[in-house]
């Protein structure tokens, strides 16, 4: 074994040649010693961690009394030169996400104008190939999506929505 060290059969440490020795073949863990090592206990691969203890009943009764809000209306406007393009033109009205992503060359902003003619949000100038979204909240009626940048809107730059009440379930 090219003059190492192994145990010898004979209780003792020799080198490899002069004697027969016996290959030791103990785990790792337990080469050079004397006194069997301790070695933590070890998961199996795909061991999982134990499962959380359920809540104390006085929570059960509060969460089934929360009131659920429901999830956003998400809308998508593509917007490119002198034309804003929407992927749904009617959304319910609450929370409303609207993510406008420049298809264009030109950098381009969107802005949100209810019946009244007032803007109610706008996004930064968003530049050709970027992304940009508004989260608000819109009550019932007609919304009007026009680019602020100089004589876009001039050029037809602009979209409208509806905005409806959500229609009540039966019991």
């Amino acid at each position: 074994l090219c003059g190492l060290h192994t145990s010898s059969a004979w209780g003792g440490s020799t080198p490899a040649g002069d004697r027969p020795t016996k290959v030791d073949t103990a785990p790792w863990y337990v080469i050079g010693s004397r006194k069997r090592a301790e070695v933590p206990p070890t998961l199996p691969l795909f061991a999982m961690p134990p499962a959380p203890a359920p809540p104390p009943a006085h929570h059960a009764v509060a969460s089934e009394t929360a009131v659920r809000r429901p999830p956003p209306a998400y809308m998508l406007v593509f917007a490119r030169e002198f034309t804003l393009n929407l992927s749904r033109r009617v959304v319910p009205a609450g929370r409303v996400v609207i993510q406008v992503q420049n298809i264009g060359e030109d950098p381009h902003d969107v802005a949100v104008k209810d019946a009244r003619g007032r803007t109610v949000a706008a996004t930064p100038v968003i530049r050709s190939g970027r992304r940009a979204q508004l989260s608000l909240r819109l009550g019932a009626g007609r919304y009007t999506l026009w680019c602020r940048v100089p004589r876009h809107l001039e050029h037809g730059m602009s979209a409208t929505f509806v905005v409806k009440k959500p229609a009540r379930r039966r019991s």
